[in-house]
Formats: structure tokens, C-alpha cells, sequence
């Protein structure tokens, strides 16, 4: 079995302070084990934007925004019409060299598992598994949702998520009654698989068994409510017309026992081989009896998924040891960062709802950080060898603001973005996010008018002729409107009442101090203090501080931890660190080539006094 060199192990959104204070409680114990195997730096600082795709890269490529192109989630060449965006999580974007493609060239073995914007395959030696592979065409069936009613010894049935009494369906003579049993056509968009397929269903006494016809269905283990069935694993013929085997899980989501009803949920599955680059195993790993996907509406159904995910990763690098040479591994996880989006104001007091109260999103956090710390414990006793370096690192925290700091306002308020008669009547307090969703392609947005338009999170273009196809501001003004929009980013404050919203706003050709810059960088850079003012990309983070964090417990920096045989262990490392630091610190630890393109450097305070 071969074992990595360098193994990093990825979670989006985990916040630094949130760890530390619950391992202090006597919390999180994947956690607690790898800080006291480890180095834990409590003062590491993400990149600007609080980005994920900003953060990442500068992780991967150990570099700073304006080196490896991904300035924003959001990319805008000012040549073209403010409306054109591109996304920075496709990999075609990143102008530097991923710390897997600098080893590779250098005739190192990389797997890279599920990582946010890897994309495909850059350099030699190097195989992708899901994280933006596959660009080109569908490749997933979706969730699915249905209902089961029984009803005087017929059945009614719904595929959709609308649970709305009137839309119930005639089932299609696909029931039988005398014995309990239902078949359920799966709906899907017909892009992934050639046609649709349907499930069994057995309605017994000890509970519901499913399968993928009636005989697959008698032999499954029963299911009650709020319970997962096994894997179930089927081959479809995808449109291309190969069989391809994909694995999924069926929920009992609810029974409502006034009216008969049945609720089920299945989980969707990826199609792997169009989601790995190169191919060579694509059908091997394709066979892992696992479900790909992370989903479910509720609380407890994405925690359950994030676990089944996390061991199909679990299951890959298993395989990869035992089949392959590979010298790194990355693995990627975006769970807690969809938990900070949907709960963090929550967990910390500042967004308020009749059904989510802070303890139960306290619960939530607790839940999904140590279904994570079940995973990092995993790794720690499965992969890491004596010479094996591991980072567990994260690319940001996050904050539960209430406010929303809208730039497109703003510059509306200062006359700098002028909309036509009609736009500008519904421009409105009530009609705050529909503003906050519009894009510059706008129709109600008089571009002969317009001096200036945001883009991205933090970025804000001057309208200039010559330059924009549709610009309006002469050359010889381009200085004066650029500190126009300056004064207006610092006169607008939501909430005045809170800390000061703005941290810095600054001409973008002298944005390097944030590591900002390159053709696609604003000719206006601001950041958001940290405060209750967030807006873009819901709100808790992306144009607020790397160093941002609030009395409420929403911090902005992530966290990082690194051991092996060259790491002290059991310390918390209480100094300035930099996530373009990590790749560079861990590479040199490892024994592996330096990101070709870095500009962090190696925290030698790390290691032991050996080393």
C-alpha cells in the first residue's frame, strides 16, 4: 500500500475561532486529536475577497490574487459589456501553477478528489475526480422527491416537490394493492441517463423496503421514518449509451398518518465517467457502492449525506492506496460553509425566524463539525504514514450579518449608475433584493448616463470610453470619478447605529497592498470591516476582511492545522500567518517541489526544533 507524502485535507467555511473555543469546551474531538497530533495556527488570514475561489487558489497555488487570476468569484474584462461575467471557479481562469501541476512536472503522482475549480488536468502525472471536471455536459441525476397516499386500497402518488393536495397524480396502474407494493418512475431531466427508471416500493409492517424492482425490494432491509436505506446500486444506460453503475440512497422523509401519505427522498448520483480527467479508472471508481452527491432539505438528511459523501471519498483513497502511486492527495469538502450561509446569523443572535432558534443551529454546527472531525480521524489512521505531512486546513470563516451592503445603490444614490424613469421608480427599500440579484445586463440601467458599475464583490469599474463598449466617462475624467466613487463607497454606511462598514476602498491600480490587481481587477477595490454589514453571495463573507470578526462569534479567519514527523505537536502557534503560507510550509515539510508561482513563504516556527 502506498501512502502519501503530502496529504491536504480541505473544509470550506470552517471558522478558526468557532474550533478553538469548542475544543476548549471539551467539544469536537476529531478536532481536539489532530490539534494535540498537530500545529494549529489561530491567526491565519485568508486572502481578499473572503472568497472561495479567491481563497482556494491562493492555497493551491501559494500565490496572491493578482498571481493566479481568480480576483474575484465574479471576472469581468472591462473591454467587454459590464453584463459579461465569467467564473472564476472554472479552472481555465487561473493564470498560476496548482501545487499538484508544479509536482507533477516534476514526476510527482497527484489525486485530487472533489476540490472546488480544479477542472481538468493541467500537467502530467495528475488525476481529477469531480471539482469541476466536467464542463461539457450533464452528468447528474437529480434528487427526487415523492409521495406515497393510499387511500381504499388504490394509491395516489406526486413526483415533484410541491406537496400541494391538488396535485396529486393517478399512479398509472403501476400498484398492487393486495400486495403493498408501488412502483415509482423516477423523474429526471433526461440528460444523464437515455431513459427514465423507476423504484419499488413494499409497504410491511416493520417498515418500508425499496429496491430497484420487486424482488430487489423483498430482500431489502426495511426502513421506519426518518431512516436511510443501504446503498442501492443499478446500471443505466446514459444518453452516450454506456451502462454506467450508479449508487443511491432513499430517505423516509415523513408519514402523514391522518391521510395515508408516504414521503420518500432519493438522492441523486454523478455519473463518473464524465467526472474524472484522465479516464483511466473511471469505471473502477464508478463501481465504489457509495452515494456522490451532498443534498437534503433538512437538518439530519445533510448531515447523513455528508457522512455517506465523505466515505465515498474515504472509499476512493482507500482505492488509491491500495491500486496506485500517488505521492499527494487533496481532498475537498464544502459543508460547513453551507452550513455558516444558512445558519450563522442564526448561531449567533443577529438573524432572527419563529422556527430556527440559535440552539438549534448551535446543534446543527456541532453536528456537521464533528461528522468532519469523523473524517479527519479517518485520514489520521488510515493514511498518514511516518512520512506522510498533513494540512487540514480551511479558505475562510464567516459572519451572520443582518445588514446588506448593496454597491449598485450605492452608486445609483451618488448618480455614478443611472437607471431609466421607470427602473429608478421601483428602486425602493422593499425592493432591495431584486436590486441585489440584477445584473448589469439590466435593461433599465442608461448606460449613456452611467460613470461607473459594480462588479464582482468588491469591485467597481469607471464606465470609460475607449475602454467599455458602452462607455461614457472621457479619459481625461477617469481620475476624478475614480475618487468619486471612493467618496461614495465611504459616505454609505447601513447601519449606523454598528461598527464603521467600510475598511478600505482604494484606486485598483494600487490594490497590491491587498494582493489585488491584474486585468480583471476593478479600477475601484473596497472592503467591508468586520461588522453587521455583509451583502454579496449571502452575506457572511466574501468583500468583508480577511482579519474580520464580530463580538456575536462570527469570525472570518480559517482555520489550519498541520502535523506529521517535521510539525511540533500540540501547540497553538499564536502568530501572523497567511494562507498563501500553507502549500509552501507543507511542500517543504513533504519533500515536494514549491508551487511554481508561489509568493508565501515556509513558516519554519512550525516545525520542530529538529528540522
Amino acid at each position: 500500500m502506498k501512502r502519501p507524502k503530502l496529504l491536504l485535507y480541505g473544509i470550506d467555511g470552517a471558522q478558526n475561532n468557532y474550533v478553538l473555543d469548542m475544543v476548549k469546551r471539551g467539544k469536537l474531538p476529531g478536532f481536539a486529536r489532530i490539534m494535540k497530533e498537530g500545529v494549529y495556527f489561530s491567526d491565519m488570514m485568508s486572502t481578499f475577497p473572503t472568497i472561495s475561489p479567491t481563497c482556494w487558489n491562493s492555497i493551491f497555488t501559494g500565490a496572491v490574487p493578482s498571481v493566479h487570476g481568480a480576483v474575484c468569484q465574479d471576472l469581468h474584462y472591462k473591454t467587454a459589456h459590464p453584463g459579461e461575467i465569467h467564473s472564476s471557479y472554472h479552472s481555465e481562469y487561473i493564470t498560476a501553477e496548482r501545487f499538484w501541476e508544479t509536482a507533477g512536472h516534476a514526476g510527482l503522482r497527484s489525486l485530487v478528489i472533489d476540490t472546488l475549480g480544479a477542472g481538468h488536468v493541467k500537467a502530467p502525472n495528475v488525476t481529477h475526480i469531480r471539482g469541476g471536471v466536467n464542463t461539457r455536459s450533464a452528468s447528474k441525476i437529480p434528487n427526487h422527491y415523492c409521495s406515497i397516499q393510499l387511500a381504499e386500497g388504490s394509491a395516489k402518488f406526486q413526483n415533484r416537490k410541491d406537496y400541494s393536495p391538488d396535485k396529486w397524480q393517478e399512479f398509472e396502474a403501476q400498484n398492487n394493492p393486495a400486495k403493498n407494493t408501488f412502483i415509482i418512475t423516477h423523474v429526471h431531466n433526461g440528460d444523464t441517463v437515455a431513459d427514465p427508471f423507476t423504484w419499488t416500493v413494499k409497504i410491511t409492517d416493520d417498515g418500508l423496503k425499496i429496491g430497484f424492482d420487486e424482488a430487489a425490494a423483498e430482500c431489502a432491509s426495511p426502513i421506519t421514518l426518518h431512516q436511510w436505506t443501504d446503498v442501492m446500486t443499478r446500471s443505466l444506460v446514459t444518453v452516450d449509451g454506456i451502462p454506467v453503475k450508479f449508487h443511491f440512497r432513499a430517505y423516509f422523509n415523513n408519514f402523514d398518518s391522518e391521510n395515508n401519505v408516504y414521503q420518500l427522498f432519493f438522492t441523486g448520483a454523478y455519473n463518473i465517467l464524465l467526472e474524472m480527467d484522465p479516464v483511466d479508472n473511471a469505471v473502477e471508481i464508478s463501481e465504489i457502492p457509495e452515494i456522490n452527491v451532498l443534498c437534503g432539505d433538512t437538518f439530519e438528511m445533510f448531515a447523513d449525506t455528508l457522512g455517506f459523501y465523505s466515505r465515498w471519498k474515504a472509499k476512493i483513497v482507500e482505492w488509491a492506496m491500495e491500486n496506485e502511486d500517488y505521492d499527494i492527495i487533496v481532498v475537498y469538502s464544502d459543508s460547513l460553509d453551507s452550513v455558516n450561509h444558512k445558519y450563522s446569523g442564526f448561531r449567533e443572535g443577529t438573524w432572527h425566524s419563529d422556527t430556527i432558534k440559535k440552539e438549534k443551529a448551535e446543534e446543527f454546527y456541532e453536528k456537521l463539525y464533528n461528522v468532519e472531525g469523523v473524517m479527519i480521524e479517518w485520514l489520521l489512521d488510515n493514511v498518514l504514514a511516518e512520512d506522510t505531512q498533513l494540512v487540514v486546513c480551511s479558505d475562510h470563516g464567516g459572519i451572520g450579518c443582518p445588514k446588506g451592503y448593496l454597491t449598485r445603490y450605492v452608486l445609483a444614490d451618488a448618480g455614478l449608475l443611472v437607471y431609466d424613469e421607470e427602473t429608478e421608480k421601483e428602486r425602493t427599500e422593499e425592493n432591495f433584493w431584486n436590486f441585489f440579484n440584477q445584473q448589469n445586463n439590466h435593461p433599465g440601467i442608461n448606460w449613456e448616463k452611467t460613470r461607473a458599475y459594480p462588479t464582482g464583490c468588491c469591485f467597481v469599474n469607471v464606465n470609460l470610453q475607449g475602454r467599455e463598449p458602452c462607455g461614457s466617462v472621457p479619459p481625461e475624467k477617469y481620475e476624478a470619478t475614480v475618487g468619486e466613487i471612493i467618496r461614495a463607497l465611504h459616505a454609505h454606511d447601513p447601519d449606523p447605529e454598528g461598527p464603521y462598514s467600510i475598511a478600505f476602498a482604494l484606486p485598483g491600480d494600487q490594490a497590491g497592498i491587498v494582493g489585488q490587481g491584474g486585468p480583471m481587477c476593478g479600477d475601484v477595490v473596497f472592503g467591508l470591516a468586520g461588522s453587521r454589514v455583509g451583502g454579496c453571495y449571502g452575506g457572511v463573507h466574501a468583500h468583508q476582511i480577511p482579519s474580520g470578526r464580530v463580538s456575536t462569534g462570527g469570525d472570518m479567519r480559517p482555520i489550519c492545522i498541520m502535523c506529521g514527523t517535521k510539525f511540533k505537536k500540540n501547540v497553538i502557534l499564536d502568530r501572523p500567518a497567511d494562507i498563501t503560507d500553507i502549500m509552501p510550509t507543507l511542500c517543504f515539510a513533504a519533500g515536494v517541489p514549491q508551487p511554481k508561482d508561489a509568493t508565501g513563504g515556509v513558516i519554519f516556527t512550525a516545525f520542530t526544533d529538529k528540522y
